[in-house]
């Protein structure tokens, strides 16, 4: 079949348009003339009655073809209004419908020229529309089903700070009858409800700060038969190419954890406790008599009381660092601040170690700067423990006849003690759980030396506590070197 574009056939109805009026006003013309034509040649008639006779005919004719041109306009008005204005009219009404969010709307233009494509088009692109919002709810729904069986409490904000969506185990740690109340709310809404308060006061009242981890706890009616509620907060940012749509709050519920850590905590000082008195009288007891004050030994009796007394002194060590800890996790550690001179905390540190320091003919260098170093505000016993520990690491760990570097150095800020070694240096892939409790290096146990793992955790809690940063480099079979900062005493000298 014969396919005519919309262009051709404007074309044409301009063209009939036009040629036909002039057609017929031509005829008209032409017979008019020709008959005064004929009888002005003929002489029949006068000119004047002639010249009124063609008046009459010429008025006639412009009649005639102004109402041809008009009945012509009509007809390709019409024309044009089948073809184009009413096709166009049903693609303007279904795009409005599209908008208003119905899906279902079709067109049908049965023509084969281009508005015939275009409704066919049209009808394509919202099937394809009505797939891609199907698929999009699909998705949606799996998003959400997620979330809210989720059991940690999810809360999602847009990125103007609005909370748009609540799981239901938020709604039950924040206590809300009904997530409508608050829906749609800001930060600073939001914190006018309680328990939101001290959610918002964690994670920001203006805008949505970067939290990790952060502990929060809830009053203990928020969940029927607990006596509270411990939370970790973490804020996740939502980002699509770059481009920030909002954030993702998350409440972990570690109330179970926390209550398995007091009772370690409390189970290690217990029996910390009962067996510190106990294990200080033996060792004080085998102390006595290595020294003959029960009366005089055998070699082999002191060979064997010395291996003996050796074993009780590291067993004291022992329960004397789980003590630390059961303070240092019950928040009990840090103790009464004085002002204290840096260098001489460290060189006490040094005193405690020269027994084993001349046993493994460690050479140990100590530099300060030429000025004396300000002050630091301290617990004297607790910066002591942790440079013994560092030190003891560094010699213990070290060769026979090894080095041992001690630096300390300043800034406008802080004090910084360098403690570097030439000793085994740590593993590559066991770097991340030097500050571990418990943790020992493969290659330390390969060694054979003996040690609880617990000399730098206690040391990495006491920095800490002092407001100051611990950090080490490490390289084996070549070496370690950690260090150490304090922030030094306002305005001190």
């Amino acid at each position: 079949m014969l396919r005519f574009s919309i262009f051709s056939k404007i074309v044409l109805i301009v063209c009939f348009a036009i040629i036909l009026p002039l057609v017929v006003s031509n005829y008209f013309i032409a017979s008019t003339y020709q008959s005064f034509i004929d009888e002005y040649i003929s002489g029949i008639k006068e000119i004047q009655t002639q010249f009124e006779l063609f008046q009459k005919n010429i008025i006639l004719q412009v009649f005639i073809v102004a109402l041809l041109i008009f009945v012509i306009v009509a007809v390709v008005f019409f024309v044009l209004s089948r073809i184009i204005v009413r096709p166009l009219k049903k693609l303007v009404e279904a795009t409005r419908e599209v908008i208003k969010g119905n899906l279902n709307v079709k067109v049908s233009i049965r023509t084969r020229d281009e508005l015939g494509v275009l409704s066919n088009s049209f009808n394509q692109m919202v099937e394809y529309l009505k797939k891609a919002f199907r698929e999009a709810d699909e998705e949606r729904n799996k998003t959400m089903g997620v979330i809210l069986n989720l059991v940690d409490g999810i809360l999602v904000f847009d990125k103007k700070n609005c909370l748009k969506i609540i799981n239901p185990q938020a709604e039950k740690i924040l206590k809300v009858a009904n997530h409508r109340d608050v829906i749609d709310k800001n930060l600073n809404e939001l914190k006018k409800l309680d328990p939101f308060t001290s959610l918002i006061d964690l994670i920001g009242e203006k805008e949505i700060k970067q939290v990790f981890k952060k502990e929060i706890c809830f009053d203990k009616t928020s969940v029927k038969g607990e006596k509270s509620l411990i939370f970790e907060v973490s804020t996740v940012p939502l980002l699509y190419k770059k481009d920030f749509f909002g954030n993702i709050v998350i409440l972990h519920d570690i109330t179970r954890e926390k209550t398995v850590e007091k009772l370690k905590s409390e189970f290690i000082s217990l029996s910390a406790h009962q067996l510190f008195t106990p294990s200080v009288a033996i060792k004080w007891s085998l102390d006595a008599i290595l020294k003959e004050k029960m009366g005089k030994l055998g070699d082999k009796q002191k060979e064997f009381l010395n291996k003996t007394y050796l074993s009780s002194e590291k067993m004291v060590a022992l329960i004397d660092d789980l003590l630390n800890i059961t303070k240092i996790e019950g928040g009990r550690f840090l103790g009464k601040l004085t002002q204290e001179s840096m260098e001489d905390l460290v060189r006490k540190s040094i005193q405690s170690q020269e027994k084993l320091i001349k046993e493994k003919n460690i050479e140990l260098n100590l530099f300060v700067p030429k000025e004396p170093l300000p002050k630091i505000e301290a617990n004297r016993e607790d910066i002591i423990l942790a440079l013994k520990n560092l030190i003891n690491n560094a010699i213990k760990y070290n060769s026979v006849g090894g080095k041992v570097t001690i630096e300390l150095s300043r800034d406008k800020m802080e004090e910084r003690v360098q403690i570097k070694d030439t000793g085994s240096g740590i593993p590559e892939l066991q770097r991340s759980q030097v500050f571990s409790m418990f943790f020992r290096g493969d290659n330390a146990m390969k060694m054979g030396v003996s040690g609880t793992g617990l000399g730098l955790y206690l040391a990495k809690s006491i920095i800490e506590a002092h407001n100051g940063k611990i950090g080490f480099e490490s390289e084996e079979n070549k070496g370690s070197t950690f260090w150490f900062t304090l922030p030094i005493i306002a305005n001190g000298k």
